[in-house]
């Protein structure tokens, strides 16, 4: 497969700074996609990590961006400063997501012990914002 048809592409991934997020944006910049990098809170992990793609690969574009994702304003003015600043994203990866105490249902918790207002923040924050994303490209 030829890479160059991701050569100067924009790639926006939610959640750019952890594992995987941070893995596929390496792996686009080395591709030729400009990346904007999208935090929560973890500033110096985004601001470390574009300086890295910028080394990575010097003739891309790259910023950082700020949004809790469980804020449907936040991923609206999150797309609209991408947009604005950069372009429209090419290339959609809607990683971002939480689990946590009192934030997951499956093997380690029971739905019985979830709030309801756990519930609204883990499905804003994994399942809506993705929807709006997308709909806002």
């Amino acid at each position: 497969m030829s890479t160059e048809i991701l050569n100067g592409r924009l790639a926006l991934i939610t959640g750019c700074t952890g594992g995987i997020g941070r893995a596929t944006s390496l792996a686009l910049a080395r591709l030729g996609c400009s990346i904007p990098i999208h935090y929560h809170s973890a500033k110096e992990k985004a601001t470390a990590l574009a300086d890295e793609l910028k080394t990575v690969n010097a003739h891309i574009h790259v910023e950082v961006f700020q949004a809790d994702l469980s804020k449907m304003d936040d991923v609206r003015r999150l797309h609209a400063e991408v947009v604005a600043q950069m372009g429209h994203p090419d290339i959609l990866f809607n990683n971002a997501g939480i689990t946590g105490p009192g934030a997951s249902i499956g093997a380690r918790s029971n739905m019985e012990d979830m709030s309801l207002e756990a519930f609204e923040h883990t499905w804003r924050t994994n399942t809506a914002q993705a929807f709006l994303v997308r709909r806002s490209s």
